[in-house]
């Protein structure tokens, strides 16, 4: 699809966003800032799973059992996330502030908040050493400087691919890197009218191997186009909430079902851009174990739904 197309799938999608019930978009909303959260914390190793997260950030219930830190670092990410939202509704520039404070919101009571790490870094099992600190300091001032010359070069899809990249190749911040990146790879998308974007946990080998094949190689193409399973169709980024009618009444049920079907049809791929992950086998297993569940059971309210990732065509 080329960047003509791109365009008119994302008026389009602006378009549908403007019929869609207040409701019903404040529900896909919340349903993917909750998914958001899980999957860019699990990349890194937190263990809360979908309705934890749900539960903690939603319905403001701790979970017995789960370390400090990863609480903290899913009410931190909600936090930062509608942070860089609130700059890309405003306009606000994405520079080295931005940056730094994203990441102190993103650390706090963890570790190193909005601070540039001291000491060298090496990955383990990767090809990529992250650059030594006098070259680390030269290659975000490259960095920054490329975010201003490429936003007036490059077509936002292109930008937000190679922001989120060659962030995580200068590795500036001791941890959260990945998250802080994610976020960033979003604001750019956000700023340019189109939809954020979750890159799906279960994707998280392919994910990984793409960055690596830019960071080694200067390729960008195998992570605009991997991250889910091979074979998976593309889906809009609101397509899945099917969480989110829950509460709704028959009729305007119908009604954001009409809206949807129009709104996913501007935004179905937005140049294959978006496309589910593997399952929501956690969703139905959750739904099991609920009172009523069992078979054909449904998922949480504001749960299901919107696990996409990236597959950005450069």
């Amino acid at each position: 699809m080329n960047y003509t197309e791109l365009l008119r799938k994302r008026d389009l999608y602006q378009t549908g966003r403007l019929s869609i019930p207040k409701l019903a978009l404040q529900s896909y909303e919340q349903a993917f800032e909750i998914e958001y959260t899980h999957n860019s914390t699990a990349m890194e190793g937190n263990t809360l799973t979908l309705i934890e997260t749900k539960v903690l950030l939603e319905d403001g219930i701790s979970i017995g059992g789960k370390r400090l830190q990863e609480i903290y670092e899913a009410v931190n990410h909600q936090k930062a996330f509608r942070y860089m939202k609130d700059c890309a509704a405003i306009g606000k520039t994405l520079d080295e502030c931005m940056i730094k404070e994203i990441h102190r919101q993103l650390m706090e009571h963890v570790t190193g908040s909005g601070v540039y790490r001291n000491t060298d870094v090496y990955l383990r099992g990767a090809g990529h050493t992250p650059p030594s600190l006098v070259e680390m300091r030269r290659q975000l001032r490259d960095f920054y400087e490329g975010l201003n010359q490429k936003d007036k070069e490059e077509n936002p899809i292109e930008l937000a691919a190679w922001t989120h990249a060659e962030f995580v190749k200068i590795l500036p911040f001791s941890n959260g890197n990945g998250k802080v990146a994610r976020l960033i790879m979003n604001y750019q998308l956000l700023a340019n009218g189109f939809p954020a974007v979750s890159i799906a946990k279960e994707n998280r080998l392919d994910y990984f191997n793409a960055l690596e094949a830019y960071a080694t190689e200067g390729n960008l193409v195998p992570f605009c186009r991997n991250g889910c399973r091979p074979g998976r169709p593309a889906a809009g980024p609101l397509s899945g909430h099917d969480g989110a009618f829950a509460g709704h009444t028959a009729e305007s049920k119908d009604v954001i079902t009409e809206e949807r079907k129009r709104h996913d049809a501007g935004c179905r791929d937005v140049s294959g851009a978006f496309f589910a992950p593997k399952s929501r086998r956690e969703n139905v297993e959750t739904c099991k174990n609920r009172p009523g569940g069992g078979k054909g059971g449904r998922a949480h309210p504001g749960i299901s739904g919107h696990d996409c990732a990236l597959r950005h065509q450069v």
